[in-house]
């Protein structure tokens, strides 16, 4: 790493789940992407652990919003006999 530059910290997630309509296990990863600089100075200086956790919980919060719209969908293109259109 060069210092004073900006490098990219990756964030890898995976879940496993259940799902019911299919009756089998199923997964998804998640590939979330940091910048941080290499400078330490400028890293002591404006570093906010409190910021960075609000960006984080923002972010998992867009994500889980968008995981539920899906759900949504699904749910509502399910018709009433259980069955998917």
């Amino acid at each position: 790493m060069q210092p004073g530059h900006n490098t990219t910290v990756n964030f890898v997630t995976h879940l496993t789940y259940f799902d019911p309509m299919t009756e089998r296990k199923a997964g998804i990863m998640l590939n979330n992407k940091s910048e941080y600089t290499t400078n330490e100075q400028t890293y002591a200086n404006n570093f906010s652990e409190w910021v960075g956790t609000q960006v984080a919980i923002y972010e998992s919060n867009e994500t889980l919003e968008r995981a539920m719209k899906e759900v949504d969908k699904a749910t509502m293109m399910k018709p009433k006999n259980g069955k998917a259109k």
